[in-house]
């Protein structure tokens, strides 16, 4: 297991995409936080991951409000020494023509997706370097999408908000470079929700949608040793050569 040892926190880890990643990093051998705004999705989570052997925390968190992201940062200050991983998987998804959009879920669509992955890293960043020693290390993985390089239509808000976390993820790679801290992102496609992935002998390769536990090994990937060399780089995960599909 590559991540033995490992503590990862998880946001937006109460469900679909978010719950994969969080019980995919579990069977690697990583204690995980998981937190999402719903305190009954994030504790059946949690419990998923104790069921798998590891330890875990369950935190109700509203990453629009830098309050409540550093109230989760202490919680898992004060649970564990050291974070080793920072996953930004929370995000709002608005599929809209421009006309119809209002300011309102514009701005909801940068305050989760952008501004969320800002104000996590703000709150969790200075703990990861003080348990270095100084000298950090640590991975940040931001979730990103296939639209956060090519625009598409009713996708103004979610593309201005994904655009904006790849320019974030390649910016803060060079600033915690000196700090040992590697930031990248994952750009899925369109992710298969209706139903679990079928075991790796029945699955097909490169299909127009992704399996949610395909995400959930290039994340492993990114938060491994493996990685250790990898930083400001950001990943396309999508099975097609048709861009313009609907993503998260």
């Amino acid at each position: 297991m590559r991540l033995t040892g490992k503590t990862i926190l998880v946001t937006g880890g109460g469900r679909g995409l978010g719950r994969a990643l969080a019980l995919g990093l579990a069977r690697e051998g990583a204690d995980v936080a998981v937190a999402a705004r719903t305190t009954a999705q994030v504790e059946a989570v949690a419990e998923e991951v104790r069921a798998l052997g590891r330890r875990a925390l369950a935190l109700t968190v509203d990453l629009t409000h830098p309050e409540s992201v550093e109230a989760m940062a202490v919680a898992v200050r004060a649970a564990w020494p050291r974070l080793d991983a920072l996953i930004n998987n929370a995000g709002v998804f608005a599929w809209k023509d421009f006309l119809a959009l209002s300011v309102e879920e514009f701005d909801r669509s940068l305050a989760t997706n952008l501004r969320g992955a800002f104000l996590a890293c703000k709150a969790v960043v200075p703990g990861m370097i003080a348990a270095g020693g100084g000298g950090g290390g640590g991975a940040i993985v931001n979730i990103a999408s296939v639209h956060g390089r090519h625009g598409d239509a009713k996708l103004t808000a979610h593309c201005a908000a994904k655009f904006g976390l790849l320019g974030f993820t390649e910016a803060l790679a060079c600033d915690l470079r000196k700090h040992g801290i590697r930031v990248n992102a994952v750009c899925p496609g369109a992710i298969e929700y209706r139903a679990d992935a079928p075991g790796a002998d029945a699955k097909p390769p490169l299909l127009a949608k992704v399996w949610r536990d395909d995400v959930a090994k290039l994340v492993i990937f990114l938060c491994s040793d493996d990685a250790r060399q990898i930083t400001g780089s950001s990943f396309d995960l999508y099975g097609t050569t048709e861009l313009k599909v609907s993503v998260l």
